[in-house]
Protein backbone atom coordinates (compact mmCIF):
# COMPACT_ATOMS: atom_id res chain seq x y z
CA UNK A 1 0.00 0.00 0.00
CA UNK A 2 1.52 3.34 -1.07
CA UNK A 3 1.74 5.83 1.96
CA UNK A 4 -0.91 8.30 2.91
CA UNK A 5 -0.94 11.96 3.34
CA UNK A 6 -3.91 11.86 5.54
CA UNK A 7 -3.60 13.91 9.13
CA UNK A 8 -2.73 11.86 11.98
CA UNK A 9 -3.74 12.67 15.57
CA UNK A 10 -5.93 15.56 13.52
CA UNK A 11 -7.30 16.34 16.95
CA UNK A 12 -3.75 17.65 17.87
CA UNK A 13 -1.35 16.38 20.67
CA UNK A 14 -0.47 18.94 23.63
CA UNK A 15 2.96 20.38 25.14
CA UNK A 16 4.13 19.53 28.12
CA UNK A 17 2.34 20.77 31.11
CA UNK A 18 -0.29 21.97 29.47
CA UNK A 19 -4.29 21.13 28.94
CA UNK A 20 -5.84 19.03 26.02
CA UNK A 21 -7.07 20.97 23.59
CA UNK A 22 -8.99 19.81 20.73
CA UNK A 23 -9.35 21.28 17.42
CA UNK A 24 -12.19 23.55 16.71
CA UNK A 25 -14.24 22.76 13.60
CA UNK A 26 -13.95 26.49 12.16
CA UNK A 27 -10.21 25.64 12.24
CA UNK A 28 -10.22 22.56 10.70
CA UNK A 29 -10.36 23.36 7.25
CA UNK A 30 -7.31 25.68 8.18
CA UNK A 31 -4.91 23.04 9.01
CA UNK A 32 -6.03 20.71 6.39
CA UNK A 33 -5.64 23.38 3.53
CA UNK A 34 -2.13 24.13 4.86
CA UNK A 35 -0.76 20.66 4.36
CA UNK A 36 -3.37 20.05 1.57
CA UNK A 37 -3.13 16.14 2.77
CA UNK A 38 -5.62 14.94 0.13
CA UNK A 39 -5.24 15.00 -3.48
CA UNK A 40 -7.76 16.83 -5.98
CA UNK A 41 -6.49 14.29 -8.80
CA UNK A 42 -4.28 17.22 -10.13
CA UNK A 43 -1.35 15.52 -11.51
CA UNK A 44 -2.10 12.58 -8.78
CA UNK A 45 -2.64 9.22 -8.82
CA UNK A 46 -4.44 6.85 -6.62
CA UNK A 47 -4.26 3.59 -5.26
CA UNK A 48 -7.04 0.95 -5.49
CA UNK A 49 -8.05 1.04 -2.19
CA UNK A 50 -8.05 5.74 -3.04
CA UNK A 51 -5.76 6.42 -0.93
CA UNK A 52 -2.94 9.30 -2.66
CA UNK A 53 0.27 7.63 -4.37
CA UNK A 54 3.33 9.95 -3.54
CA UNK A 55 5.43 7.93 -6.09
CA UNK A 56 4.05 9.98 -8.44
CA UNK A 57 6.72 12.19 -9.91
CA UNK A 58 5.35 16.17 -11.48
CA UNK A 59 6.69 17.71 -14.78
CA UNK A 60 7.69 20.80 -13.73
CA UNK A 61 6.71 24.18 -15.89
CA UNK A 62 10.10 24.57 -16.38
CA UNK A 63 13.53 23.82 -14.57
CA UNK A 64 17.24 24.87 -14.87
CA UNK A 65 20.14 22.67 -13.86
CA UNK A 66 23.19 24.14 -12.77
CA UNK A 67 26.45 22.79 -11.52
CA UNK A 68 28.35 23.47 -8.44
CA UNK A 69 31.42 22.52 -6.34
CA UNK A 70 31.99 19.40 -4.73
CA UNK A 71 29.45 18.25 -1.90
CA UNK A 72 27.21 21.53 -1.83
CA UNK A 73 25.23 21.38 1.85
CA UNK A 74 23.36 24.92 1.89
CA UNK A 75 22.24 27.94 0.20
CA UNK A 76 21.31 31.57 0.82
CA UNK A 77 19.25 33.94 -1.27
CA UNK A 78 19.90 37.67 -1.52
CA UNK A 79 19.98 40.44 -4.16
CA UNK A 80 24.06 40.34 -4.61
CA UNK A 81 24.25 43.35 -7.40
CA UNK A 82 21.33 45.14 -6.32
CA UNK A 83 18.85 44.46 -9.54
CA UNK A 84 16.07 44.35 -7.37
CA UNK A 85 16.10 40.77 -8.33
CA UNK A 86 17.48 37.79 -6.47
CA UNK A 87 20.09 36.19 -6.87
CA UNK A 88 21.57 33.20 -4.65
CA UNK A 89 24.91 31.93 -2.51
CA UNK A 90 25.59 28.18 -2.78
CA UNK A 91 28.40 26.71 0.00
CA UNK A 92 29.94 23.35 -1.05
CA UNK A 93 30.93 21.33 1.49
CA UNK A 94 33.95 19.59 0.04
CA UNK A 95 35.48 22.41 -1.86
CA UNK A 96 35.29 24.66 0.88
CA UNK A 97 33.95 27.56 -1.19
CA UNK A 98 30.53 29.78 -1.70
CA UNK A 99 29.63 30.58 -5.13
CA UNK A 100 27.42 32.80 -6.33
CA UNK A 101 24.52 32.62 -9.13
CA UNK A 102 22.77 35.80 -10.36
CA UNK A 103 19.92 36.01 -11.98
CA UNK A 104 19.46 37.32 -15.94
CA UNK A 105 16.43 37.31 -17.73
CA UNK A 106 14.40 34.60 -15.46
CA UNK A 107 17.43 32.06 -15.64
CA UNK A 108 20.74 31.78 -12.90
CA UNK A 109 24.42 32.69 -14.22
CA UNK A 110 27.12 30.69 -12.23
CA UNK A 111 29.63 33.68 -11.20
CA UNK A 112 32.19 33.99 -9.14
CA UNK A 113 33.58 31.17 -6.33
CA UNK A 114 35.00 32.62 -2.96
CA UNK A 115 37.13 30.60 -0.74
CA UNK A 116 36.04 29.85 2.69
CA UNK A 117 37.08 27.52 5.93
CA UNK A 118 36.77 23.53 5.82
CA UNK A 119 33.31 21.53 5.84
CA UNK A 120 30.79 24.98 5.08
CA UNK A 121 27.63 23.42 6.66
CA UNK A 122 25.38 26.18 6.79
CA UNK A 123 25.19 29.54 4.84
CA UNK A 124 23.39 32.81 5.91
CA UNK A 125 22.42 36.57 4.47
CA UNK A 126 22.30 39.58 6.43
CA UNK A 127 23.90 43.45 7.00
CA UNK A 128 27.14 43.00 8.63
CA UNK A 129 28.81 46.11 7.91
CA UNK A 130 26.72 50.12 7.10
CA UNK A 131 26.85 49.77 3.28
CA UNK A 132 23.34 48.56 3.65
CA UNK A 133 24.18 45.49 1.06
CA UNK A 134 23.60 42.01 2.63
CA UNK A 135 26.97 40.41 3.49
CA UNK A 136 27.03 36.12 3.84
CA UNK A 137 28.06 34.02 7.32
CA UNK A 138 29.55 30.42 6.79
CA UNK A 139 29.53 27.91 9.79
CA UNK A 140 32.36 25.66 8.87
CA UNK A 141 31.97 22.74 10.58
CA UNK A 142 35.66 20.82 9.75
CA UNK A 143 37.51 23.85 11.40
CA UNK A 144 34.87 25.18 13.74
CA UNK A 145 34.89 28.44 12.57
CA UNK A 146 32.64 31.32 10.77
CA UNK A 147 33.97 32.89 7.70
CA UNK A 148 32.61 36.07 6.54
CA UNK A 149 32.32 37.46 3.07
CA UNK A 150 31.75 41.46 3.02
CA UNK A 151 30.24 43.60 0.02
CA UNK A 152 31.72 46.67 1.13
CA UNK A 153 33.95 48.28 -1.11
CA UNK A 154 33.23 45.95 -3.79
CA UNK A 155 31.76 45.60 -7.11
CA UNK A 156 28.31 44.67 -7.30
CA UNK A 157 28.07 41.28 -6.73
CA UNK A 158 31.22 41.08 -5.22
CA UNK A 159 32.54 40.11 -1.82
CA UNK A 160 35.90 39.79 -0.16
CA UNK A 161 36.92 37.79 3.14
CA UNK A 162 36.17 39.48 6.67
CA UNK A 163 37.04 38.75 9.69
CA UNK A 164 37.16 34.30 10.24
CA UNK A 165 35.92 33.88 13.79
CA UNK A 166 36.68 31.14 16.14
CA UNK A 167 33.28 28.82 17.70
CA UNK A 168 32.78 25.80 19.51
CA UNK A 169 33.18 22.25 18.31
CA UNK A 170 31.45 21.32 14.51
CA UNK A 171 29.26 24.23 13.99
CA UNK A 172 26.12 22.59 11.19
CA UNK A 173 23.48 25.28 11.66
CA UNK A 174 22.38 29.11 11.44
CA UNK A 175 19.95 31.06 12.33
CA UNK A 176 19.24 35.30 12.01
CA UNK A 177 17.17 37.63 13.76
CA UNK A 178 17.00 40.70 16.36
CA UNK A 179 18.06 38.95 19.49
CA UNK A 180 18.45 41.91 21.78
CA UNK A 181 15.68 44.43 20.39
CA UNK A 182 18.21 46.98 18.55
CA UNK A 183 16.82 46.44 15.00
CA UNK A 184 19.99 44.72 14.12
CA UNK A 185 20.10 41.11 13.12
CA UNK A 186 22.01 38.66 15.25
CA UNK A 187 23.16 34.93 14.62
CA UNK A 188 22.52 32.14 16.40
CA UNK A 189 24.95 28.92 15.72
CA UNK A 190 23.95 25.28 17.05
CA UNK A 191 27.71 23.90 17.64
CA UNK A 192 27.16 20.05 16.66
CA UNK A 193 30.34 18.62 18.52
CA UNK A 194 29.92 20.81 22.13
CA UNK A 195 25.95 19.94 22.00
CA UNK A 196 25.47 23.45 21.92
CA UNK A 197 23.89 26.77 20.85
CA UNK A 198 25.83 30.23 20.55
CA UNK A 199 24.14 33.34 20.54
CA UNK A 200 26.72 36.00 18.80
CA UNK A 201 25.78 40.06 18.45
CA UNK A 202 25.63 41.86 15.30
CA UNK A 203 26.75 45.91 15.95
CA UNK A 204 27.48 46.03 11.74
CA UNK A 205 30.92 47.04 12.53
CA UNK A 206 32.93 45.10 9.52
CA UNK A 207 31.69 42.10 10.62
CA UNK A 208 32.55 41.42 14.06
CA UNK A 209 30.58 39.14 15.57
CA UNK A 210 30.73 39.19 19.43
CA UNK A 211 29.42 36.33 21.79
CA UNK A 212 25.93 37.28 23.90
CA UNK A 213 25.57 33.60 25.33
CA UNK A 214 25.80 29.75 25.02
CA UNK A 215 23.20 26.88 25.85
CA UNK A 216 25.28 23.90 26.37
CA UNK A 217 24.32 20.21 26.80
CA UNK A 218 21.89 20.00 23.77
CA UNK A 219 22.83 17.11 21.45
CA UNK A 220 22.03 16.63 18.38
CA UNK A 221 20.89 19.97 17.49
CA UNK A 222 19.58 19.75 13.62
CA UNK A 223 17.64 23.00 13.20
CA UNK A 224 16.81 26.52 14.82
CA UNK A 225 14.35 28.55 14.59
CA UNK A 226 13.38 32.16 16.35
CA UNK A 227 9.74 32.79 17.18
CA UNK A 228 7.96 35.17 19.63
CA UNK A 229 6.91 32.92 22.21
CA UNK A 230 5.17 35.39 24.22
CA UNK A 231 2.13 36.95 22.56
CA UNK A 232 2.11 40.38 24.80
CA UNK A 233 5.92 41.03 23.56
CA UNK A 234 5.91 39.90 19.64
CA UNK A 235 9.13 41.59 18.52
CA UNK A 236 11.31 39.26 21.16
CA UNK A 237 12.07 36.52 19.65
CA UNK A 238 12.62 33.17 21.73
CA UNK A 239 14.02 30.10 20.14
CA UNK A 240 12.43 26.34 18.79
CA UNK A 241 15.67 23.64 18.82
CA UNK A 242 14.71 20.59 16.97
CA UNK A 243 17.06 17.76 18.55
CA UNK A 244 17.04 14.62 16.10
CA UNK A 245 17.53 12.28 19.85
CA UNK A 246 14.56 13.93 20.98
CA UNK A 247 10.48 13.29 20.53
CA UNK A 248 10.24 17.03 21.46
CA UNK A 249 11.07 20.32 20.41
CA UNK A 250 12.77 22.40 22.91
CA UNK A 251 11.69 26.03 23.52
CA UNK A 252 13.78 28.53 25.43
CA UNK A 253 12.66 31.99 26.23
CA UNK A 254 15.13 35.17 24.80
CA UNK A 255 15.65 37.71 28.12
CA UNK A 256 15.83 40.40 25.41
CA UNK A 257 19.22 40.71 25.36
CA UNK A 258 19.95 37.61 23.82
CA UNK A 259 20.21 35.04 26.52
CA UNK A 260 18.20 32.19 26.26
CA UNK A 261 16.85 30.07 29.62
CA UNK A 262 14.56 26.38 28.97
CA UNK A 263 10.92 27.31 29.02
CA UNK A 264 8.96 25.30 31.18
CA UNK A 265 7.16 24.07 28.12
CA UNK A 266 8.58 21.75 25.55
CA UNK A 267 6.52 20.80 22.56
CA UNK A 268 6.47 17.27 22.52
CA UNK A 269 5.98 14.89 19.25
CA UNK A 270 4.59 11.46 18.35
CA UNK A 271 6.84 8.79 19.21
CA UNK A 272 9.40 7.48 16.86
CA UNK A 273 9.68 11.29 15.69
CA UNK A 274 13.21 12.36 14.69
CA UNK A 275 12.93 15.86 14.34
CA UNK A 276 15.39 17.31 11.85
CA UNK A 277 14.20 20.44 10.41
CA UNK A 278 12.16 23.88 11.48
CA UNK A 279 10.77 26.63 10.30
CA UNK A 280 8.06 29.48 11.66
CA UNK A 281 6.04 31.70 10.13
CA UNK A 282 2.26 32.39 10.25
CA UNK A 283 1.31 29.67 8.68
CA UNK A 284 -2.55 29.31 9.14
CA UNK A 285 -2.70 32.78 8.22
CA UNK A 286 -4.96 33.95 11.31
CA UNK A 287 -5.89 37.33 12.39
CA UNK A 288 -3.26 37.75 15.41
CA UNK A 289 -0.34 36.66 13.12
CA UNK A 290 1.22 34.41 15.75
CA UNK A 291 4.50 32.74 14.90
CA UNK A 292 4.05 28.71 14.22
CA UNK A 293 6.16 26.03 13.42
CA UNK A 294 6.37 23.39 10.96
CA UNK A 295 8.57 20.78 11.98
CA UNK A 296 9.85 17.49 9.62
CA UNK A 297 10.14 13.95 11.11
CA UNK A 298 12.52 12.20 9.01
CA UNK A 299 11.45 9.18 11.83
CA UNK A 300 8.22 9.10 11.17
CA UNK A 301 8.01 10.93 7.36
CA UNK A 302 5.56 13.48 8.56
CA UNK A 303 5.02 17.05 8.92
CA UNK A 304 4.18 18.08 12.18
CA UNK A 305 2.38 21.66 12.18
CA UNK A 306 2.28 23.37 15.37
CA UNK A 307 -0.33 25.94 15.64
CA UNK A 308 0.37 28.74 18.21
CA UNK A 309 -3.13 28.98 20.67
CA UNK A 310 -1.32 32.05 22.74
CA UNK A 311 1.71 32.43 25.44
CA UNK A 312 3.39 28.95 24.94
CA UNK A 313 0.37 27.00 23.34
CA UNK A 314 0.28 25.00 20.60
CA UNK A 315 -1.93 22.60 18.70
CA UNK A 316 -0.39 19.79 16.70
CA UNK A 317 -1.52 18.09 13.90
CA UNK A 318 0.49 15.63 11.82
CA UNK A 319 0.63 14.95 7.96
CA UNK A 320 2.48 12.12 6.57
CA UNK A 321 4.72 12.94 3.34
CA UNK A 322 6.92 10.18 2.78
CA UNK A 323 9.92 7.93 3.53
CA UNK A 324 13.00 9.81 5.45
CA UNK A 325 12.00 13.02 4.74
CA UNK A 326 15.37 15.78 5.50
CA UNK A 327 14.79 19.25 4.66
CA UNK A 328 12.30 22.12 4.78
CA UNK A 329 11.68 25.41 3.75
CA UNK A 330 8.76 28.18 3.85
CA UNK A 331 8.10 30.46 1.19
CA UNK A 332 5.82 32.23 -1.50
CA UNK A 333 4.42 29.86 -4.19
CA UNK A 334 1.25 31.38 -5.02
CA UNK A 335 -0.25 34.34 -5.24
CA UNK A 336 -2.37 34.51 -2.07
CA UNK A 337 -1.48 35.49 1.26
CA UNK A 338 -0.19 32.29 3.38
CA UNK A 339 2.94 30.49 2.83
CA UNK A 340 3.57 26.92 1.51
CA UNK A 341 5.89 24.16 2.85
CA UNK A 342 8.55 22.48 0.32
CA UNK A 343 10.49 19.38 1.62
CA UNK A 344 12.98 16.88 0.03
CA UNK A 345 13.05 13.29 0.03
CA UNK A 346 16.34 12.04 -0.49
CA UNK A 347 15.55 8.15 -0.39
CA UNK A 348 12.95 9.30 -3.23
CA UNK A 349 15.48 11.46 -5.08
CA UNK A 350 12.85 14.36 -5.15
CA UNK A 351 11.53 17.80 -3.82
CA UNK A 352 7.60 18.12 -2.57
CA UNK A 353 5.53 20.85 -2.42
CA UNK A 354 2.54 21.30 0.13
CA UNK A 355 0.26 23.75 -0.88
CA UNK A 356 -2.09 25.83 1.27
CA UNK A 357 -5.50 26.48 0.17
CA UNK A 358 -7.11 28.37 -2.85
CA UNK A 359 -9.93 29.79 -1.41
CA UNK A 360 -11.99 30.94 1.39
CA UNK A 361 -13.52 27.56 1.87
CA UNK A 362 -10.10 26.05 2.73
CA UNK A 363 -10.27 23.36 -0.10
CA UNK A 364 -7.14 21.42 -0.25
CA UNK A 365 -4.51 21.52 -3.07
CA UNK A 366 -2.87 18.58 -4.16
CA UNK A 367 0.60 17.89 -2.50
CA UNK A 368 3.48 17.31 -5.80
CA UNK A 369 6.31 15.52 -6.14
CA UNK A 370 9.12 16.35 -8.70
CA UNK A 371 12.47 14.64 -9.63
CA UNK A 372 15.71 15.96 -7.91
CA UNK A 373 18.28 13.34 -8.44
CA UNK A 374 21.38 13.07 -7.03
CA UNK A 375 20.69 13.11 -3.03
CA UNK A 376 18.52 16.35 -2.42
CA UNK A 377 20.07 18.04 0.80
CA UNK A 378 18.97 21.52 1.48
CA UNK A 379 16.40 23.64 -0.21
CA UNK A 380 14.75 26.99 -0.59
CA UNK A 381 12.25 28.87 -2.44
CA UNK A 382 12.79 31.99 -4.10
CA UNK A 383 10.76 33.97 -7.27
CA UNK A 384 13.62 33.37 -10.14
CA UNK A 385 11.80 33.57 -13.00
CA UNK A 386 9.73 37.19 -12.22
CA UNK A 387 6.44 36.43 -12.29
CA UNK A 388 5.94 36.93 -8.70
CA UNK A 389 5.90 33.39 -7.96
CA UNK A 390 8.57 31.15 -6.24
CA UNK A 391 10.56 28.31 -7.25
CA UNK A 392 12.25 25.46 -5.72
CA UNK A 393 15.83 26.03 -5.04
CA UNK A 394 17.42 22.59 -4.46
CA UNK A 395 20.81 21.78 -3.97
CA UNK A 396 21.42 17.94 -5.06
CA UNK A 397 24.59 16.65 -3.01
CA UNK A 398 25.98 13.56 -4.70
CA UNK A 399 25.49 15.31 -8.41
CA UNK A 400 27.08 18.13 -7.46
CA UNK A 401 24.01 20.53 -9.18
CA UNK A 402 21.46 22.93 -8.33
CA UNK A 403 18.22 22.55 -9.79
CA UNK A 404 15.89 25.17 -9.95
CA UNK A 405 12.41 24.07 -11.09
CA UNK A 406 8.73 26.04 -11.39
CA UNK A 407 6.08 24.08 -9.84
CA UNK A 408 3.45 23.41 -12.21
CA UNK A 409 1.27 26.66 -12.36
CA UNK A 410 -2.24 24.96 -12.23
CA UNK A 411 -0.78 23.53 -8.47
CA UNK A 412 0.23 26.66 -7.12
Amino acid sequence: MNPQTSPRNPAHLPVAGGPTWRLPARLGPLILALLGALFSGCGASYAGDGTPDLGTLLRPDWEQDLPTGAGPSALAVLDANGDGRLDVAVANGVDGTVRLYLQNDGRLLAGADYSVGRGPAALVALHLDDDNRLDLVVANAADSTLSTLLTKGQPMAGFAPGPLLPIEDNPSTLAVGDLTGDGIDDVLVGCAGSESVVALENKRQAGTLTKLSTLSRLSSVRALALVPLDAGQPKRLDLAVARADREEIALFQNDGRGAFAQSPMTLRLPAGSTPVALVAGNLDDDAQARSDLAILDHGNGDVHIAQSLGPVQFRLASYHVGEKPAALALGQLDSDARPELALTDPSGERVGTLLGSSDAAGSPLPIGYYAAPGLPAALAIADIDGDSLGELLVLCRAAGLLRVLSPQRSLR
